[in-house]
């Protein structure tokens, strides 16, 4: 049988078709977009054949973005990209070579975000009210289940079992679902939220307000958080992550077990949980105290 190459333009287009297929969120396939538009024009052409891409031109890409004073991150992430491309032209279209297999990614240190102590996160909650009760119920949501923003920007009202207290977050991030309990204190405002408050002309939670078959852009979230951070005196770099920092960040200081929390948050690898461990040492202190 005769093999078929695609340039790489189309190559792209069917991977992100994969994606979609594949069920990955509209943010993660954007990411990947973005990623290959970004080593197209490093490329310099318009389009190319795939075997015109070898590991050199990889290592180039790399180095490119390390010369452009691009992060560490950065360059790690456009790497993973080209990973899982390749991945999908070998095992999808039968590509004779991964040529990004063998190359690794950089080692990167990510330290802890600053978070919100308790008390912050209490004056920015009340500060939200300002902006109606979407947004305030939106970002307590965000804080008392330690979620991502999509699972909670997409949440669908029936999502939502109020006699069991139950929320069901359906494909976190690895395409695993995560059920958690409803916090009391999301109890009482979702109740009224859902009968004061949403109309049945959309199924998600929190829809947009000039598409309400469509939920609210993760935009228009981030941005009326800025503004409820500015209200309640605090630093407007607050992102919706930074609510999830606040969550492991107070519950590890409470002293509840990694691997608790690491449930709460959706983590396949604990590794990702222990990061937070250095806040919790108050056990060690007796210790150290013994030298």
């Amino acid at each position: 049988m005769a093999e078929q190459f695609y340039g790489f333009d189309e190559s792209v287009r069917l991977f992100l078709e994969h994606l979609k297929r594949q069920c990955y969120s509209t943010e993660t396939s954007s990411g990947y977009g973005k990623d290959l538009e970004c080593f197209r024009r490093f490329m310099g052409e318009k389009d190319f054949p795939l075997e015109a891409i070898g590991k050199e031109e990889l290592l180039k890409f790399m180095d490119d973005g390390r010369n452009r004073g691009n992060r560490t991150s950065t360059i790690g992430r456009r790497l993973s990209t080209m990973k899982s491309f390749y991945k999908f032209l070998v095992y999808e279209l039968d590509f004779p070579v991964d040529v990004a297999a063998r190359i690794r990614i950089p080692k990167v240190y990510v330290p802890l975000k600053n978070v919100l102590t308790e008390e912050q996160v209490k004056r920015l909650l009340k500060a939200a009210q300002m902006l109606g009760p979407c947004y305030h119920l939106l970002f307590s949501m965000l804080y008392y289940t330690g979620s991502r923003l999509t699972p909670v920007r997409v949440l669908e009202r029936n999502h939502i079992n109020l006699a069991e207290g139950l929320i069901y977050f359906p494909k976190v991030k690895g395409g695993k679902d995560l059920y958690l309990p409803l916090h009391a204190a999301l109890q009482a405002p979702i109740e009224q939220y859902l009968v004061e408050h949403l109309t049945e002309e959309s199924r998600y939670v929190f829809p947009s307000n000039r598409c309400p078959d469509q939920p609210l852009s993760p935009s228009d979230i981030r941005n009326k958080l800025r503004l409820a951070a500015h209200s309640a005196g605090l630093d407007t770099s607050i992102t919706p992550h930074t609510l999830r920092h606040c969550t492991a960040t107070h519950l590890t200081i409470r002293n509840v077990p990694q691997h608790t929390i690491a449930s709460i948050l959706g983590h396949a690898d604990l590794r990702s949980t222990m990061r937070y461990q250095h806040l919790a040492v108050g056990h060690l202190r007796d210790p150290l105290n013994k030298l």
